[in-house]
């Protein structure tokens, strides 16, 4: 369902705690939409998240919403950058959110402590997404560098027929297969190149349709996206990266759980080394780490609170 088809008469029993329905939030901003990035652990993946973002020319609003854990100063030094990003405490808002007023039954969490040690973590995305102010969300995790623009999904057909585009964060869940799993997908164990890796998996995400048709219907779609918490330690000599070409969906071997294997790269995957436009955007996004770094450190001691 679009957000725009949303009934006002579904929300107007929540409270927010801003005299505000949810639907009100929801109708806050109409006129375009807007990329949403998780402000978590991975301190300043979200910050050179951003600064990727405007360098691969997406020059939507974005949201960074919070839990209680970020310092004023930091979002000062962000907005004088860039003045399209908006922060907002969205555990602040959540811990005020009740059924049938003030006084009624909490919706998210019985306070504001409750709320922090509730969605400090992977859960603030559920957050995210009801606080946005945009009606169509682009919801980013901080550790996601692009190997180019996704201002083309919201073009896709998939997208504009049912209002929704997902991608596979997981394949497996269960908690030994996790513990087994690399940090990118698969390590070779090649003698001499034990430091290399692979993106498969859910670390690497290729792009939903092919863009060029005339590289034909059997063409290898490029990639779009990596997602790991060490994109900063792969590219470059010291530890090279590659990655596997893209299948159909109908070659998907079914569940790893089922087949008893680790959630890994097993079957018949194809490896191709980067190439220099994608090795160069890793080496990018360090810099852009640096960068922000440097902001940090000008103000150490005030920009992040600790999740004590």
């Amino acid at each position: 369902m679009h957000v725009k088809d949303i009934q006002r008469t579904e929300f107007t029993a929540v409270n927010t705690g801003v005299d505000k329905s949810l639907y009100e939030l929801f109708a806050y901003s109409k006129c375009q939409p807007g990329m949403v990035a998780n402000c978590t652990t991975f301190s300043y993946g979200w910050l050179s998240l951003i600064l990727e973002l405007r360098r691969l020319q997406v020059v939507l609003p974005v949201e960074v919403p919070y839990c209680g854990d970020l310092g004023l100063e930091l979002q000062l030094k962000m907005k004088q950058q860039d003045p399209l990003v908006r922060f907002y405490d969205v555990c602040e808002l959540a811990a005020n959110a009740a059924m049938g007023g003030p006084n009624g039954r909490k919706l998210f969490c019985v306070d504001l402590e409750h709320c922090h040690d509730k969605f400090r973590g992977f859960d603030i995305k559920v957050l995210a997404v009801v606080y946005s102010r945009f009606q169509e969300v682009m919801l980013l995790d901080a550790d996601t560098l692009f190997f180019q623009s996704p201002m083309a999904l919201w073009e896709t057909d998939k997208y504009k027929s049912t209002g929704t585009l997902f991608f596979h964060d997981r394949i497996s869940y269960e908690l030994s297969y996790l513990a087994a799993r690399s940090a990118v997908g698969w390590e070779r164990l090649t003698p001499g190149r034990h430091r290399d890796g692979v993106l498969c998996g859910d670390a690497l995400q290729h792009f939903p349709v092919q863009l060029n048709a005339a590289k034909g219907p059997d063409a290898d779609v490029e990639p779009l996206y990596m997602n790991s918490d060490n994109i900063l330690e792969w590219g470059g000599e010291r530890r090279r990266l590659y990655r596997t070409a893209a299948r159909p969906a109908e070659l998907y071997p079914g569940s790893f759980t089922e087949r008893k294997l680790l959630q890994t790269c097993p079957f018949d995957v194809t490896t191709m080394e980067l190439a220099p436009l994608e090795t160069m955007l890793l080496a990018q996004r360090l810099q852009f780490y640096n960068v922000v770094s440097g902001w940090i450190n000008e103000d150490r001691g005030t920009w992040w609170y600790s999740f004590a």
